[in-house]
């Protein structure tokens, strides 16, 4: 195997397969289009394990010009193989921390510094009620109580991911913001569990800048990803509300996703079967009255679970098809 050598213009060729006479002249440098090698006066660099010559791999730095821009709340520079270097997801919740961080940001430094990161925690706190432990201990081990802790953009959006994983846990949030008949009629019509609607709702929350349970449209505008596609549902119903905003019904409406025949049917029969169970039961009346009562207040208890068995049932399926197919597929 001949040697392999990083050319940089802009700085020094590095030989990776450096000369046993260190203190001789430096190697000159031969590139040719497929293949580059690099020789010394005396001798040459010593073949490694194989006898097979392969081109040496030369990845090469252009001049700024050509770098690739990526930009994530901060303007940074790099080249191509920082942007494919770069593993974190580019999610929707991503746009909606780039919304949030944007409007923290008012100096436009790209970095929220000390004060604006206690505004953020208390802007939180102000949406979410008194702070869980689990929340709090999170806090605390990033040091975000520290007076004078900063985040870049990454950082912040690290902060956002991990407020709405612990808060879907908290099974009261919803109940606190959505009476109980909504509540059951928007996860039947969304077809999502109660965690997932959890985290609409934080992220709902976070995007309702002045707090008032509603979102303008001038705002959605200004996000990407879906929030964005939003707006001319929002404008279509102007004459509902001339103030052009979203409510939490209308933005959830964006996670929803399409219910098959068959899991509507077996929902249905679901709650036939959970009914007749209760009036055949062996129980007073009354106790029969309330608790069908408490079940149609209710109707999440049957219908999330359902819901989520059938995705965990539908992913598991696709991935043993995807294993089939992958195996049944010629080589």
């Amino acid at each position: 195997m001949q040697c392999s050598t990083i050319f940089r213009p802009s700085a020094p060729s590095i030989n990776l397969c450096p000369s046993p006479l260190p203190h001789l002249h430096p190697p000159a440098v031969v590139h040719s289009r497929h293949t580059c090698q690099t020789h010394t006066a005396l001798q040459p660099c010593k073949k490694l394990q194989t006898q097979t010559q392969r081109p040496c791999a030369t990845v090469s730095s252009s001049s700024s010009s050509s770098n690739s821009s990526y930009s994530n709340g901060n303007s940074t520079s790099g080249n191509a193989m920082d942007v494919l270097g770069n593993t974190r997801p580019v999610d929707r919740l991503r746009y909606q921390a780039k919304f949030v961080f944007t409007a923290l940001d008012t100096e436009r430094k790209g970095r929220l510094q000390g004060g604006q990161v206690q505004q953020y925690l208390a802007y939180s706190d102000a949406r979410f009620g008194p702070r869980s432990s689990a929340l709090d201990t999170y806090y605390k081990d990033a040091g975000l109580l520290d007076p004078g802790k900063t985040l870049g953009f990454e950082q912040f959006v690290d902060v956002v991911r991990n407020q709405v994983r612990i808060l879907s846990d908290n099974s009261q949030l919803l109940n606190a913001n959505i009476q109980g008949p909504e509540l059951g009629k928007l996860l039947y019509n969304c077809c999502i569990t109660t965690r997932e609607m959890t985290q609409a709702l934080v992220a709902f929350k976070l995007m309702d800048l002045d707090n008032d349970g509603f979102i303008p449209a001038e705002d959605l505008a200004k996000t990407q990803s879906v929030e964005r596609k939003m707006v001319d549902d929002v404008l279509d119903d102007a004459e509902e509300d001339p103030a052009k905003r979203a409510n939490f019904s209308a933005y959830v409406q964006s996670y929803a996703r399409e219910r098959p025949v068959a899991l509507t049917m077996v929902i249905m029969a679901t709650h036939t079967l959970a009914f007749w169970l209760l009036f055949s039961a062996p129980i007073d009346v009354t106790w029969k009255v309330l608790l069908s009562v408490f079940l149609l207040l209710k109707p999440q208890l049957i219908n999330s679970p359902l819901i989520r068995a059938y995705q965990i049932i539908r992913t598991l399926f696709g991935r043993s098809q995807a294993e089939l197919d992958m195996r049944l597929k010629p080589s």
